[in-house]
């Protein structure tokens, strides 16, 4: 699934189709289709504007099949050292380009994680 390019500052209302309906609405060419959570294991998040760490783990918490995430090209300045933990099932997280400044603790926590592409630009 795709939400790559559409200048998201933040996930809340992804999250809130999520907590109410489960299920993320996408619009492609005019046309609204709602895609079950239990549907959705590949998300691109790339070429957004996403801050906020918070907001994606509480994200991948709501997304239990889920196994590959591309955040590449966003604005994410550090993750939590339990961002793994809200998701078991996630093995392949893509940060490629944007430079990281703070990777707090997150050594730590890959070990739930298989694969990690951190490619900086």
């Amino acid at each position: 699934m795709s939400c790559a390019n559409l200048g998201l500052s933040g996930l809340k209302t992804i999250i809130q189709d999520l907590l109410v309906g489960n299920f993320i609405r996408l619009r492609t060419n005019g046309v609204v289709s709602s895609i079950r959570k239990e549907q959705i294991g590949s998300l691109s998040l790339a070429n957004n504007e996403l801050t906020d760490s918070d907001e994606l783990r509480e994200l991948l918490s709501h997304l239990p099949a889920l196994s590959n995430i591309n955040l590449s090209n966003n604005n994410f300045t550090e993750f939590p050292a339990d961002l793994f933990n809200a998701n078991r099932a996630l093995a392949n997280f893509d940060l490629k380009g944007k430079e990281l400044q703070i990777l707090k603790n997150f050594a730590s926590s890959t070990f739930a994680c298989k694969r990690i592409i951190l490619l900086f630009t």
